[in-house]
């Protein structure tokens, strides 16, 4: 987040000095542009967390294609 801000502070797109509403327009702006990421992150923990359930409760395979799907990595365990 504080390289986006960085960013967008550099590129003029965060007008605004120290007056409070105008910090809050900022943050705003800056909330806007991670948002994205922050989601993709939330999916990517999420469907872990998921898989380890998953491998809990026995359910090995669709563990290991949500951690292969997700991690990139095969994972034979289940076999």
């Amino acid at each position: 987040m504080v390289a986006e801000y960085a960013s967008l502070r550099a590129s003029g797109s965060l007008e605004g000095g120290e007056d409070s509403a105008e910090l809050g327009l900022a943050f705003d702006a800056l909330r806007e542009a991670v948002q994205p990421a922050a989601a993709a992150t939330a999916r990517y923990w999420g469907d872990l967390a998921k898989a380890d359930a998953l491998w809990d409760i026995g359910q090995r395979e669709a563990a290991a294609r949500l951690w292969k799907a997700r991690a990139g990595v095969w994972v034979g365990a289940c076999e």
